[in-house]
Parts: structure tokens; C-alpha cells; sequence
């Protein structure tokens, strides 16, 4: 192999491995105080593994809008533990050196404590990378039946691809996450021997974001030879809502534009401000870009849009009609390649 040959191996090595997705703690570990609402839509199948996959959810029906997930520190003197709420059940977390664990769950009625936690995450974990591990918990129901749990936990990064929103924005280089968890021991009763509870939950991951940008869950009780479909469901968690986090410095610098998005979008400003029909968007571009402007009132409905356009370097206006908008403030969610920037409008 000639000097030329090799320097070109090399480089395309280095270029694959900066394309890909890769989750390290620091861009993906769950942190306290974010908070995001991620949509409920209609079951859609995960797919097959492997490279190269494209996803198409541009089209999902809606069932709930405000599925809201809070993470927050249960001791404020211990940073490696964090609890997630979510549908009403506040899970446990706790990093330790480079491993993410569950190490149990409470809600009104049930009460779980992992005595040997659950492993959902080692890093850094890339395409291919597989982690298995073994669970064992007990706790109780109603705080007077006595619960066990025994099982195992298997995680691999089993696809990459590009993802289709029901935004309808193209995501590339996503990493899509497999967490198979299966319960070999579930209660306590004469009923549950021989049943085994699976969970398979998906998680799309992209550049650039700390929480996945869709997620599947489906969940079976194996009893014999026979398998029962429980529960199916997705989320999505929208560009939009994603707003609601705290700055995420660590994940600001994997943008895949070859220009810093930060730097595209100038002197951008709205006019009027209150406004009473239409509202005029004036900014300048520092590179050529496609942009689209977004409206939606305080929960994250969407009122008002203007589909993506190519435009070239230079000054822009666009103007939006909120005529027909109740009084209020509203966001505008202009978005510029794939970064997204926010101005507050507010409707007379």
C-alpha cells in the first residue's frame, strides 16, 4: 500500500468515525433540571437493524400532546444520581465511572428497589456495541404484598440511519438504541410461575441531542408456548419542545453543517412587537441556507408556517400573518439548516 493509498484509508476512517453518532455521558447522561414534553403518537414499527436505514415517521397520528418527562437531583449534594418523573412514576439513576443504572422505581402504588441494579447505558457506545446485564429487586404493592423482581437486560446499538420526522425535517446519522429487558421472576404468587414479562424499548438518537428524537415501546407476557402483546406505544420528542432544556454546551458543537449554524442567522428581529395582523421578520444570512418560521402558542401547538425555502447569503424578510391568533404570547421557531432559534411574539 503506497503513502497515497494509506493517507486516503486513513481519512476516510476518520471521516466515518466523526460522522457517526456516538453516546458519551457528558452529551447523553440524563441531567437535573431539564425538562421536555415528548408527544405520544401511534405505534410505529421499529424496523430492521443494520446500517443505512431510513425511517420514515413523517406521518403519525397524535394521542397525547403533553407527555411531560422532569429530571431533578433527590440529593442536591450527590450529582450522580438523578430521578427522572415521568407518567406519574419516578425512576432512580445514578452514574457511576462510565455505566448509567436503574436502580429502582416508586409510584402510588408500587415500590421497587434493585438490590442488583439494571445497566441501561455504558459509555461510550457506538454502532455495534452490545451490554448485558442481570437485575435483581424487590419492593412491595400497596406498601403490604410483597414484590420480587429477577431478570436480565440486554442494550445494543443494533441500527444507523436517517430519520424523517412528523415534522418532516431528515435527520442523519442517527443511532438507533435497543434495550431488551425481560423478567424471569415477577411477583410472588402461584400466577406468575412460568410467565415472563419482555420489554422492548427503541430509542433514535441523533447528533447533537442529549434525549432521543423518537422512542418505541412495546411490551409481551410469555406464558408456555404463547405470547401476549400487553402494550405498544411512541413518542416523539419535538425539535420544539426540546426548547424547554437548559443550554446544553456539550452538544452545541455537533451540528453537521460545515458552518457553524450558530453563526448563520444575523441581526434577527421582529416588527411590530406586541402586533395586532402580521408580523415582520427581518435578518440577514451569513451563508446560504434553507429557512422556515414556525408559530405556536405557550403549550407548543403549531398556529402558523412558512414551509422551508433556499435563500442566499444576505438580508431577508418574511412576513407572517397572526390575524386570526387569540391575544397572547407566542413562539416564533425560525429554523435555519438544522438549528433552530426562538423569539417571543406577543398578539394584541
Amino acid at each position: 500500500m503506497n503513502k497515497l493509498t494509506l493517507s486516503v484509508f486513513f481519512f476516510c476512517i476518520l471521516i466515518s468515525a466523526t460522522a457517526q453518532t456516538i453516546l458519551t455521558a457528558n452529551r447523553t447522561a440524563y441531567r437535573a433540571a431539564d425538562q421536555l414534553v415528548k408527544q405520544q403518537v401511534e405505534f410505529k414499527d421499529p424496523g430492521a437493524s443494520g446500517r443505512d436505514i431510513i425511517w420514515d415517521f413523517s406521518h403519525v397520528n397524535m394521542i397525547n400532546e403533553k407527555y411531560q418527562l422532569v429530571y431533578y437531583n433527590a440529593n442536591k449534594g450527590d450529582t450522580t444520581r438523578v430521578t427522572g418523573l415521568e407518567h406519574d412514576t419516578r425512576y432512580h439513576y445514578l452514574l457511576r465511572q462510565d455505566t448509567l443504572w436503574l436502580t429502582g422505581y416508586e409510584n402510588r402504588t408500587t415500590t421497587m428497589d434493585y438490590q442488583l441494579p439494571e445497566a441501561l447505558l455504558r459509555f461510550p457506545f457506538r454502532y455495534g456495541d452490545t451490554l448485558r446485564t442481570s437485575f435483581i429487586g424487590t419492593g412491595l404493592y400497596c406498601q403490604k404484598v410483597d414484590l420480587a423482581a429477577r431478570g436480565y437486560s440486554k442494550v445494543v446499538a443494533d441500527a444507523t440511519g436517517k430519520l424523517i420526522t412528523p415534522e418532516r425535517d431528515t435527520l442523519k446519522n442517527v443511532l438507533r438504541v435497543l434495550r431488551l429487558k425481560e423478567f424471569t421472576d415477577i411477583g410472588t404468587d402461584s400466577a406468575s410461575i412460568g410467565t415472563t414479562m419482555r420489554m422492548e424499548t427503541y430509542q433514535w438518537y441523533a447528533r447533537g441531542s442529549r434525549y432521543p428524537v423518537f422512542e418505541t415501546v412495546k411490551t409481551y407476557t410469555l406464558r408456555n408456548d404463547s405470547a401476549l402483546d400487553n402494550f405498544s406505544t411512541s413518542f416523539y420528542f419535538s425539535t420544539i419542545k426540546r426548547e424547554q432544556l437548559q443550554e446544553d454546551l456539550a452538544n452545541a458543537n455537533l451540528q453537521d453543517d460545515a458552518v457553524n449554524p450558530a453563526d448563520i442567522l444575523i441581526n434577527c428581529n421582529t416588527y411590530p412587537n406586541p402586533v395586532t395582523t402580521d408580523v415582520l421578520v427581518n435578518y440577514e444570512l451569513s451563508v446560504d441556507a434553507r429557512v422556515s418560521f414556525l408559530i405556536c402558542d405557550v403549550s407548543g401547538r403549531p398556529w402558523a408556517n412558512v414551509p422551508f425555502r433556499a435563500l442566499s447569503a444576505g438580508l431577508q424578510q418574511q412576513q407572517i400573518s397572526m390575524s386570526g391568533l387569540h391575544a397572547g404570547d407566542y413562539g416564533l421557531y425560525i429554523k435555519v439548516n438544522d438549528k433552530i432559534y426562538k423569539r417571543t411574539i406577543i398578539k394584541l
